[in-house]
């Protein structure tokens, strides 16, 4: 599943950010899931991951990433989560 969505993943960054666009789409599923449940859970209620499809989510990270302060690396491993 999680070799499915990061595939799904990369062909969408490609699409998306023909040129680089500051998200890269590998990252660790694990480190993701932690991040996704104790950073996000700070000011949000938890979204299913599948509440977004992946195009959405992509945008959705890269706001949220200037906004809390996440690394390049903790959005890449929370967009292979998701």
């Amino acid at each position: 599943m999680a070799a499915a969505l990061l595939a799904v993943s990369t062909a969408v960054h490609s699409e998306l950010y023909p040129f680089g666009g500051g998200v890269t789409s590998t990252g660790n599923v694990n480190r993701g899931a932690t991040t996704w449940s104790n950073n996000c859970a700070r000011c949000h209620e938890l979204r299913s991951p599948t509440e977004f499809r992946d195009d959405i989510w992509k945008p959705i990270m890269t706001h949220m990433r200037i906004r809390a302060g996440l690394t390049g690396g903790q959005t890449r491993d929370v967009l292979a989560f998701l």
